[in-house]
């Protein structure tokens, strides 16, 4: 194990680290669809298209589905749980709207003060799983799967091991830290 002193850099997903997807997908829900006469359970809505994250994501694993973006996966598990909450018949521009939702995710309230706390001692690196190109950095050899047991899951594992397309690093992402 690295002591303290050695770590120079921290690597980790933005998504629910510094946004609150739960909240936010629920207000988003809620500013989407409440002016149209709808009253739900908005946490329990955005719960649900959430739970919906894994089948998406086994859909492409498996190989029902091609490689799909994120935006697509979260349209197909938006539509899966319309019938649950009686959303039947919402026009199709409310609908890609609400499905942008994941887009406008408010951060934690302590997400810039930790972030400025911890870049004062290291390189930040936040990356999305989902949409980054990250793991490509890695060699393919790299095997993640034994520190970080949600790795072999990852959206970006699919995109880098099964995926037909060679996706290239950003280079914000590994960028050094200016003197």
């Amino acid at each position: 194990m690295a002591r303290a002193t050695e770590i120079k850099a921290l690597f980790f997903d933005v998504f629910g680290t510094l946004v609150d997807w739960r909240g936010g997908g629920a207000s988003q829900a809620e500013a989407s669809l409440a002016p149209r006469g709808f009253a739900l359970d908005w946490l329990a809505f955005a719960d649900a298209w959430r739970g919906e994250y894994q089948t998406g994501m086994e859909e492409v694993r498996s190989g029902l589905i091609p490689f799909s973006r994120l935006d697509i996966l979260h349209r197909r598990n938006l539509d899966r749980i319309l019938p649950q909450f009686g959303l039947e018949g919402v026009p199709e521009p409310v609908l890609h709207d609400l499905n942008l939702a994941w887009h406008r995710l408010d951060a934690w309230p302590d997400a810039t003060e930790g972030q400025a706390r911890l870049r004062a001692r290291f390189l930040l690196a936040p990356y999305q799983t989902a949409i980054s190109p990250f793991w490509s950095i890695f060699p393919a050899a790299t095997d993640f799967s034994s520190t970080q047991s949600w790795a072999p899951s990852s959206p970006a594992i699919i995109n880098r091991n099964r995926a037909s397309i060679s996706p290239r690093p950003r280079p914000s992402i590994c960028r050094p830290k200016p003197a």
